[in-house]
């Protein structure tokens, strides 16, 4: 998994982190990012939100038609327990495509504050204008 995430990035590094330092790192210390907890909170929520809608379309993706409505319905029914069996009975690692859909969007987080930075803004500036726009 690391290898083919890390292949995204300059030879495994954004801007000088190693993989190791996006996957573990705090991605708000990662980029600067100097937030109050509940705008901390709030970013988190919608960033986790973002990684659990990957998630779901991957696991979407990698289903027949039958399997994609079978998991629809599982999904509905809000039973965590039916749908680790769903997971188990499809042969599906939960664990492994969150894992990698959460390195994945740190890493295109990441490199979207870095290519702020490098134009002369901030990633504050910029979620505080995409904040406005939404009142």
């Amino acid at each position: 998994m690391a290898d083919d995430i890390a292949g995204i990035t300059d030879q495994g590094k954004i801007d000088g982190l190693s993989f190791d330092q996006v996957v573990g790192g705090d991605i708000f210390e990662l980029v600067g990012l100097e937030l109050s907890d509940e705008e901390r909170d709030q970013l988190a929520t919608k960033m986790f939100g973002a990684i659990q809608l990957r998630v779901f379309e991957r696991i979407n993706s990698e289903l027949d038609e039958s399997g994609r409505a079978d998991f629809k319905s599982t999904l509905e029914t809000g039973d965590n327990n039916a749908i680790t069996s769903f997971f188990e009975n499809q042969n599906i690692d939960f664990t492994a495509i969150t894992a990698e859909e959460a390195a994945k969007y740190k890493i295109e987080f990441i490199t979207f504050a870095k290519m702020i930075e490098k134009s002369g803004g901030t990633l504050a500036d910029i979620l505080l204008e995409l904040d406005k726009d939404k009142k």
